[in-house]
């Protein structure tokens, strides 16, 4: 309220260090509110955050301002040598995203060419994409937290209606790529370490796992 009414707005810096804190949905829509309206009068604004998904979510109601939208810096703080800190950049949509997005971003990116530090990476990503996958497509039909091997085996490959049955056809499919997909994980190959990951290969299979979804 006092910013509100300082007459010397539009020259200050602003601030605010986790502006959010246990709030309900619509708290935090008012909140997101008020902030706006601070920084499109203010000099500058700055906000301080461990919330990540308070931040994106402020960024995007900036980005969506009328009629002078603001796209805000996002900066974060990171560990650097020598045990000093520093700011660097940060990617929100990255560090909110799920874990069924990044595990199809990473195999996505991959697939077009993008590089990987890791292909190994690559490589574990399979399974639980396509885990997540299914478990999206039929909600209710396929027990949560199951893996992509039991999906298969006890629910596709055995299915005598719909909707599971429209997988059918791909049956084979899907347990060759498993196949290749288990041989990165302990818990179905105690030498996964040490599986050589054969790029070819891997892009092969990263394919088919994106045709599968793709298809529907």
């Amino acid at each position: 309220a006092r910013l509100e009414k300082d007459p010397a707005l539009e020259s200050k810096i602003i601030v605010l260090d986790d502006p959010m804190s246990s709030m309900d949905r619509n708290r935090k829509y008012q909140t997101i509110r008020r902030i706006a309206s601070l920084a499109v009068k203010c000099n500058q604004l700055i906000i301080l955050s461990h919330d990540a998904y308070f931040i994106r979510l402020l960024r995007d109601f900036l980005r969506d301002l009328k009629p002078t939208p603001i796209t805000p810096k996002e900066l974060e703080v990171a560990r650097v040598e020598k045990n000093y800190s520093a700011f660097r950049e940060c990617n929100l949509d990255e560090k909110c995203e799920s874990d069924y997005y990044r595990h199809y971003r990473m195999i996505e990116e991959y697939v077009n060419g993008t590089p990987s530090e890791n292909i190994r990476d690559i490589a574990k990503a399979i399974r639980p994409l396509l885990e997540g996958y299914l478990h999206r497509r039929f909600p209710k039909h396929i027990p949560q937290n199951m893996m992509f091997g039991k999906i298969i085996s006890d629910y596709i490959a055995t299915a005598t209606s719909e909707p599971l049955s429209y997988l059918l056809p791909h049956v084979n499919e899907l347990r060759e790529i498993n196949e290749y997909a288990s041989q990165f994980y302990h818990d179905t190959n105690p030498f996964a370490d040490s599986v050589n990951v054969v790029d070819a290969e891997l892009y092969q299979f990263a394919r088919k796992s994106l045709d599968i979804i793709y298809r529907g």
